[in-house]
């Protein structure tokens, strides 16, 4: 546990938390280091953030890697000036607050290995100085986002992924997710879910109109269900990694590449 102690250093900007075992942190830490510019409780075994994590008005930088947490405060979307958010290998966490795209100035959100985490909530499209996006989830519900949220992320950079392909209602959402226009992005995971539930000719149009920036490097397609690919596959010049998991209905693949799956 953390000692309350710790409260009484008012002009606080960091704290870095020891690893485990932590499975408390004292609400007053949250009411009186209000200064806090850093809070890294990262590796710890909390499982709650109470509401008064959004009196950390000035926080620029959150890390709740590898906790316990379940969800998180909607107090957290009172932290205006947060520009990272770290939730790598949060296994349990089942969903993101409502209002996150309060959080304008955030430019890294780390949600990678968050195996739990069902959807992402509408709003996320709000996030235009977002650079880190590890994993997006379509919804095709109220609850979630689609891909057109993607359209306005343009200085997305490194690797995305992209799970929930079967859920989109239109293939033209894909379109609005504009992948051509962000040319920061090195590496994209596209993932089609479920072949036996899929809309064949709908996922065709997806992976039709989901074309990248010519600059991307690595591409990964798991679970697409069609015959063939588009021919944007092999008209990426940078490209030089091509992986396939679980495309099982594939009958060729296009002509510039060799049986390897490597153009």
């Amino acid at each position: 546990m953390i000692s309350p102690m710790i409260c009484k250093v008012k002009n606080l900007r960091t704290l870095l938390a020891p690893v485990r075992p932590i499975y408390t942190v004292p609400v007053e830490l949250y009411q009186e280091l209000t200064c806090l510019r850093t809070l890294d409780l990262g590796g710890s075994d909390i499982d709650k953030l109470p509401n008064e994590v959004g009196k950390l008005l000035h926080l620029r930088y959150l890390n709740l890697w590898g906790t316990n947490l379940s969800e998180l405060p909607e107090t957290i979307c009172n932290l205006y000036n947060l520009q990272t958010l770290e939730l790598f290998q949060c296994k349990k966490i089942q969903k993101l607050p409502s209002g996150i795209g309060k959080l304008t100035n955030l430019r890294h959100l780390g949600n990678g290995g968050t195996d739990a985490l069902g959807y992402l909530p509408q709003g996320i499209g709000s996030l235009r100085f977002l650079r880190t996006l590890s994993k997006f989830i379509v919804r095709g519900s109220s609850m979630g986002c689609n891909l057109g949220e993607l359209k306005l992320l343009t200085f997305l950079q490194g690797n995305l992924k992209i799970e929930g392909l079967e859920r989109v209602v239109e293939m033209n959402e894909a379109a609005e997710a504009e992948l051509r226009m962000k040319n920061r992005l090195r590496g994209l995971t596209l993932n089609f879910g479920d072949l036996e539930q899929a809309d064949v000719e709908k996922m065709k149009g997806v992976l039709k109109n989901l074309h990248p920036h010519e600059n991307l490097e690595e591409l990964k397609i798991k679970g697409y269900p069609g015959l063939q690919f588009p021919s944007w596959i092999t008209s990426g010049s940078n490209l030089v990694s091509l992986k396939l998991h679980g495309c099982g209905t594939l009958t060729e693949l296009p002509a510039a590449m060799g049986k390897d799956g490597m153009p």
